[in-house]
């Protein structure tokens, strides 16, 4: 994408087309001088300050156009790289200052100011992973082929010794090999963007430009997304741009006035929010460059969009003549999908393959869908799966069989639209437990119900998501000021557990039924999903050219001997993965090898005879044709 022109990037800015405003905006070297420009349509004066002027006002802005945007230029003799600077305004409100909006390197909380940084000069080596990325994660492509997203928060993933956080490039270091040695293809960030306090969600978000500086500099960041790529693992950033907080030195009331939002809404944890006002086509500059600047500036492979129903479905006065009824009939901000739909034509258009993921609790059906005027996201989690399934397995056994709906029907909503399925740390966190701690039963049976409930996860339709600490089945909340709590692994049953996750998770990478068909019911078809009493459900999934494996699943706690589950020919089939297996701390009653019987059974005339242990899971594949008797 090219950079609008330095005459017309103001007027496209204000038209809300100019989608790189952060080669305009913020601060940028011209010679020997450096230029600052801010958008401050409020103020009656504006100054440059901070540490290389005293915080004095010797560095005045000019106003340079009718609509607020205002220019100085400071000599570089006493002012260059790393240089912390803040913008202060005076106006009817009276004082402010302010962080740049498009600064490229914040100081971390509990300092505030903008730094200038150089993003020049940096030799990327990622020509192998973008390549890659063309051919497998377009929209078009990305759902035949596999994706096992790993949810990672980098302030508490690991920390060293001490108790400090480990650098970007520490971080590259062991979550890299990490990640492959696990069987994911992509780690999701939450949160990069500057952010202030303790930064356990994405609405802190005050350096929409700058990555965090708790990790490094704006290239110790570009290394890190490197080192992701040079081992094949994608970097998708969690992104908020639905409110931002109400912080003193960030974009609230950044003038004095309402210049970014429109509205204030309490949050359940009691901290204010201000919600961004995209009615406003600079606030739409300001937003689609921000997602032009990830993939442009830092080679970001996937943007997840945090909670757009907050977009779509806010009840705002009846009187704000900016929202109109939707074709759904809901009271939501009309334009709001408007934006939507322009924010992802433009990526779109200059970065394909570029993933735009949607967070969204609603009921539109046309969240990852340009027809009908639809949003157009490439994918959208999948949380009615989610709920529906925790629920599920968070009953007693004895309980789930009045429940059966829960773990059959999510699978009617699975190729509506394009999906992942999320267990993601709003699964774990808030009060919500970790995963394990929801489980009924024994110590034993918990991490029994962890390996069914996983593989169901695993082999169901749909893109995968899993929450750091999932994988080693932690009983503790998610704490965001304290690391995973990786000593479990001294402990049997979780390193267990994790190898299970690990050999689950390529299991998935190397089986194409599994991913090769997620955009259609041809790729899934239930072989028993009405088996409520004995809490038992069978399916096939199908890959490209017609191979399909059989998984089967008991969610009871009792053993089922001499189980029959229908099969789509005679043969000889392997059990390919058994959660009961003894190296994941099962019981190992295997099946193995299994040759089909002439025996009807779901809709089938051939079958297999297996043995299913309490609170298991299996898959088979056929290994050998043979001829029915």
């Amino acid at each position: 994408m090219k950079a609008p022109n330095m005459n017309n990037a103001s007027y496209l800015f204000h038209e809300g087309t100019n989608y790189k405003a952060y080669e305009y905006f913020g601060a940028h070297r011209q010679g020997k001088d450096y230029v600052f420009r801010v958008w401050a349509p409020n103020a009656e004066e504006a100054y440059v300050t901070g540490l290389f002027n005293g915080w004095s006002e010797n560095d005045p802005m000019i106003r340079v156009d009718n609509k607020g945007i205002w220019e100085a230029r400071i000599s570089g003799e006493y002012f260059g790289n790393g240089f912390a600077y803040e913008f202060k305004f005076r106006s009817a409100a009276g004082e402010t200052y302010k962080c740049d909006p498009y600064a490229f390197y914040s100081e971390s909380y509990p300092k505030f100011s903008s730094r200038f940084f150089d993003l020049s000069g940096y030799k990327w080596k990622d020509g192998g992973w973008l390549e890659l990325r063309a051919n497998k994660y377009t929209r078009e492509r990305v759902m035949k082929n596999p994706m096992n997203i790993y949810e990672v928060h980098p302030e508490s993933w690991k920390k060293r010794h001490n108790g400090t956080f480990l650098s970007y490039s520490e971080l590259a270091e062991e979550l890299a090999p990490y990640a492959v040695q696990m069987g994911y293809t992509h780690i999701a960030l939450m949160p990069v963007c500057e952010y202030y306090s303790g930064g356990a969600i994405i609405s802190d978000t005050t350096g929409y430009f700058s990555p965090t500086s708790r990790f490094g500099d704006p290239k110790d960041f570009m290394g890190f997304v490197d080192t992701m790529h040079n081992a094949g693992i994608g970097v998708i950033l969690e992104w908020n741009c639905s409110f931002f907080p109400e912080e003193s030195h960030g974009i609230s009331l950044f003038d004095g006035g309402n210049v970014y939002e429109y509205n204030i809404n309490e949050e359940n944890s009691g901290e204010t929010t201000v919600c961004f006002d995209i009615c406003k086509p600079e606030v739409q500059s300001f937003l689609i460059s921000n997602a032009v600047y990830w993939a442009d500036v830092y080679h970001i492979d996937g943007i997840k969009f945090d909670d757009i129903s907050s977009m779509l479905s806010l009840d705002y006065n009846e009187e704000d003549c900016r929202f109109s009824y939707d074709i759904y009939g809901d009271r939501a901000p009309y334009e709001a999908a408007n934006f939507f739909r322009k924010l992802n034509r433009t990526m779109l258009e200059h970065y394909p393959d570029v993933l735009m993921i949607a967070e969204d609790s609603g009921s539109r059906v046309d969240v990852t869908d340009f027809r009908a005027n639809g949003l157009g996201f490439s994918l959208k989690w999948n949380k009615e799966w989610a709920d529906s399934v925790i629920s599920y397995a968070s009953l007693p056994s004895e309980e789930r069989s009045k429940a059966h709906n829960k773990i059959v029907d999510p699978v009617k909503s699975s190729y509506s639209q394009r999906h992942i399925l999320p267990l993601s740390h709003m699964r774990v966190s808030f009060g919500n437990h970790s995963l394990v701690t929801k489980l009924n039963g024994t110590y034993d049976e918990k991490f029994a119900q962890m390996r069914v409930f996983m593989t169901y996860f695993m082999t169901q339709p749909g893109k995968k998501l899993s929450f750091m600490g999932n994988e080693i089945s932690q009983f503790d909340e998610w704490d965001p000021h304290a690391s995973i709590q990786w000593f479990l692994l001294d402990y049997e049953k979780h390193a267990r557990y994790q190898l299970f996750c690990a050999e689950l998770n390529n299991l998935y990478l190397k089986t194409p039924a599994l991913w090769e068909n997620d955009g259609g019911w041809d790729g899934f078809r239930w072989i028993d999903s009405q088996d409520g009493q004995r809490k038992t459900v069978s399916y096939g999934r199908i890959d490209a050219s017609g191979k399909e494996i059989i998984a089967v699943f008991n969610f009871s706690s009792e053993d089922i001997s001499e189980y029959y589950v229908g099969v789509p020919a005679s043969g000889i089939y392997e059990e390919i993965f058994a959660s009961d297996d003894w190296h994941y701390g099962g019981t190992n009653k295997l099946n193995g090898r299994v040759r089909s019987v002439e025996k009807w059974q779901n809709g089938f005339e051939q079958s297999l005879k297996i043995n299913l242990p309490a609170y298991s899971a299996c898959v088979f594949k056929r290994v050998k044709k043979i001829s029915a008797k």
